[in-house]
């Protein structure tokens, strides 16, 4: 479900199909000096939304990009995979085979980068996605593939350091409420140990709903029951909000209150901008982690890009939007150090690369080409009482009241694998 989009996406010029970027990307491919970019990423199915944001951000790169005649030309094209594996591949594919693209982009899910990742290094061919899970994608440690975004790691422990930077006093036992899949069982996991690792928490209680189960009464209660002075949910996005929602109307939050009315009900991992939007007036002032807000850094980049994605599509950029548009400016980077765009020139262009995006500066490890944020965002969420964008004020803000930055260095994984020693 799309929480903050109100404008149609027909407006943007998609189809459930492949869009192609035409007038000013130049030529629809048939132009071998274009440097060809294909993403695949879910444009229906319960995941569109995410899908539609990160064709928006590409749009409005590839337009800048393409608008300067000094700079690279992109062709560039989006394929709805459905958010699956096997449909991702299939277009994949096609983008490699019949479109003969240089690189490919993924949006969203782990599974899908997973086999995605499989299928690039079968065709040679640079891939650059997303994954929040670890440890999957890592050991398989492909040499086409970069992941310049957050992972579980980043999220769970900064969001832990900064909570028991403020709170660690206030906090003897934990509970964990988390989806029963992967995602769910690596956010806990790397959640409890570090509290228990820092400050000897102990843990009190552990659920482990099905995902998109719907009524999480069960799981509220015995987490009530247990009295942690902490949970920790790898919940996010719609069965985040169902969960609040549900949880408001028994006292949830209120039995986790510290100073004041300042619950210790954290998700790291929460899709978190999309929830306090979709809640509004009925979002509980919990702490969580985003890629991206568009009021920090207080950049001249960010403010650039936040004002112009507002304009154009009339929402606010959040979560992956930002991140694509880093990427398309992070490729062309990388093509233009290398003098050329094979393979080989876009893999060396982009290890070790550093770059800015809206959300600050990333670094993609030569080693196992992660990517490492200079600062990540943790903070409380709640009514931010002014409107944004300034002189907006029919537009209600949701999101962070208090930002707390943890630098990405502290908490990234180590380096399991050296890709530059291949």
């Amino acid at each position: 479900m799309d929480y903050v989009d109100r404008r149609s996406f027909v407006k943007a010029g998609a189809t459930a199909g492949t869009i192609g970027l035409a007038g000013c990307l130049g030529g629809g491919g048939s132009n071998s000096e274009d440097f060809k970019i294909g993403l695949c990423t879910p444009l229906s199915g319960p995941f569109a939304s995410l899908g539609k944001r990160e064709v928006r951000a590409i749009e409005m790169a590839v337009e800048e990009i393409n608008s300067d005649d000094d700079s690279l030309n992109i062709d560039f094209k989006a394929s709805d995979d459905e958010g699956t594996p096997d449909t991702s591949v299939k277009r994949a594919r096609e983008f490699v085979e019949q479109d003969n693209v240089d690189l490919l982009l993924q949006g969203a899910s782990s599974s899908v980068l997973l086999a995605l990742s499989e299928f690039a290094a079968t065709v040679d061919t640079p891939l650059i996605g997303v994954s929040a899970t670890m440890r999957p994608i890592r050991d398989q440690c492909r040499k086409q593939v970069f992941r310049p975004s957050l992972n579980i790691q980043d999220e769970a422990h900064a969001c832990a350091k900064a909570v028991i930077e403020r709170y660690g006093d206030d906090i003897d036992t934990i509970a964990g409420v988390n989806p029963d899949y992967t995602f769910g069982h690596e956010v806990w996991e790397m959640s409890k140990q570090y509290y228990q690792d820092e400050i000897g928490a102990e843990v009190v209680s552990e659920t482990f709903p099905q995902f998109g189960k719907g009524n999480y009464q069960n799981e509220i209660q015995s987490t009530m029951n247990a009295d942690p002075d902490l949970v920790v949910s790898g919940l996010w996005a719609g069965d985040l909000i169902t969960f609040m929602r549900q949880g408001k109307e028994v006292g949830f939050f209120e039995s986790l209150e510290v100073e004041g009315d300042d619950p210790l009900f954290t998700a790291p991992t929460g899709a978190n901008m999309d929830v306090a939007q979709a809640l509004g007036d009925g979002l509980p002032k919990y702490i969580g982690v985003e890629y991206y807000y568009q009021e920090y850094p207080q950049t001249d980049l960010n403010k650039e890009f936040a004002r112009n994605y507002y304009e154009k599509y009339d929402n606010i950029p959040v979560g992956g939007a930002a991140l694509v548009y880093g990427w398309i400016y992070a490729a062309k980077k990388a093509v233009e150090q290398a003098g050329g765009k094979s393979t080989d020139d876009i893999i060396s262009g982009l290890e070790g690369l550093s770059y800015e995006w809206p959300g600050g500066e990333m670094n993609i490890r030569p080693e196992d080409h992660e990517g490492v944020e200079d600062e990540i965002l943790v903070g409380r969420f709640g009514d931010v009482g002014e409107p944004w964008p300034e002189g907006t004020p029919e537009l209600d803000h949701y999101g962070y009241k208090d930002i707390w930055t943890v630098p990405g260095e502290e908490v990234a994984p180590e380096i399991t694998c050296d890709l530059t020693s291949e």
